[in-house]
């Protein structure tokens, strides 16, 4: 089911040195994708639970169990006796919302998503997926790692944000197929005078969008398409196949087998989803929860009569003057052009808005005039912060929590 993985545009990644190979997880991560990626592939082809870690022993579960001997890392070897894991691949939320936690999914459950993206992409062994996101992050181990590994196609790892449109240029050239998973950096970088060959599509990683953005780069760049799926449900369960104007601004509709729901209170509708490769959470010590198949998230959410989900805001939000954070997103969309941007509602008399600082600043007061004249709030209740590129989380996300900000610049 897994081959081995073929990267495009890289020198030759020598062969892992491997930890004696058994059921015991090993704990994989690091600064060299190209060997971060090869090493879990083939610790998977090998039967080897893996844990793909941001920085190794970053989290106090992990630490916990390499330190005490039950999981193994690369470069230490297994213990003599393992217990059966009843998994394959953990993974870490991205902490845009709170601590990392761990979740754990079955290769059936993953091959599976595997079968989704592939339909989705159209993915061939003449394909190419590029990103210059870390390989530990779920979004670019399912939809990268795996899927190259399991559909044959080849992953390019680009060095940095900035190149990676290039990269798709030069690679759209050579390959049936190219898709781009991008997140807020990457998608700075569409340029308008650059369109895209037309077998690149993007998958916007769950950017936070506006509708105004999307018309912009499908128009004048490339086809980009937006989804939606959690680290519990290794990372997909809808995706907006259509790329029509009626989808515009959702999510889509759910992929076979995924379903999803809204909470009946209109002042919160928090979205539930199920589907078959929902994660089994890893407790701090190391032991599975039960398996589920459902879930509530943390957002809130809207679905049309033709199933679309049209994501609203997250659980802390509320309706100001009868606009959610979304509405807002969209409204401000012709101000901020492709640059993606987090609107948040703490209250019903405060807006906040952040984005990312770049070229072409956008300005603040012409922001909080706009969202004044929508809600009715005076301009001092609008809180626009301009994050620079270090803010982003491992994930390439930009964090939800203030306090987890390293010196935002209110402007």
């Amino acid at each position: 089911m897994i081959g081995p993985l073929r990267l495009a545009g890289a020198a030759p990644v020598p062969a892992p040195r491997l930890p004696r190979v058994g059921r015991t997880p090993v704990a994989v991560g690091g600064h060299a994708q190209p060997l971060v990626a090869a090493t879990a592939v083939e610790l998977l082809r090998a039967r080897t639970p893996v844990v793909l870690t941001p920085t190794p022993r970053a989290h106090p579960v992990a630490r916990a169990l390499l330190w005490d001997g039950r999981w193994s890392t690369v470069s230490s070897p297994a213990p003599a006796d393992p217990p059966e894991p009843g998994w394959d691949v953990a993974f870490y939320t991205s902490g845009s919302t709170g601590a990392p936690r761990l979740h754990a999914f079955t290769l059936d459950q993953l091959a599976l998503v595997v079968d989704w993206y592939a339909d989705i992409y159209h993915l061939t062994p003449d394909s190419v997926v590029v990103t210059s996101m870390p390989t530990t992050y779920n979004f670019t181990f399912v939809a990268g790692v795996l899927a190259a590994a399991i559909t044959g196609a080849r992953l390019d790892l680009a060095d940095a944000p900035a190149t990676v449109l290039d990269r798709a240029r030069t690679l759209a050239a050579r390959h049936d197929r190219c898709v781009v998973l991008a997140n807020p950096v990457v998608l700075q970088h569409a340029h308008p005078s650059q369109r895209l060959p037309s077998n690149v599509i993007i998958d916007s990683g769950g950017a936070p969008l506006s509708t105004t953005a999307i018309t912009h780069v499908r128009e004048l760049v490339a086809d980009l398409r937006e989804g939606y799926g959690l680290t519990e449900t290794a990372s997909l369960t809808h995706f907006d196949a259509e790329g029509t104007p009626d989808s515009l601004g959702t999510v889509g509709t759910a992929l076979p087998g995924c379903a999803a729901t809204t909470a009946p209170d209109p002042a919160a509708p928090m979205v539930s989803v199920s589907g078959p490769a929902v994660g089994r959470e890893i407790t701090s010590d190391g032991t599975p929860g039960p398996a589920r198949t459902h879930l509530t998230t943390t957002d809130l959410g809207h679905i049309d009569q033709a199933g679309r989900l049209r994501l609203l805001g997250r659980r802390g939000d509320v309706a100001v003057a009868g606009l959610w954070p979304r509405d807002i997103l969209d409204a401000i969309g012709p101000l901020l052009g492709t640059r993606c941007a987090l609107a948040r509602h703490p209250a019903p008399d405060r807006v906040t808005v952040r984005l990312l600082g770049g070229e072409n600043p956008v300005p603040a007061d012409d922001l909080r005039r706009r969202v004044s004249d929508l809600t009715g709030l005076p301009p001092r209740a609008v809180q626009v912060d301009v994050e620079p590129p270090q803010a982003l989380l491992h994930s390439h996300k930009l964090p939800r929590r203030t306090a987890h900000l390293p010196g935002p610049t209110t402007t």
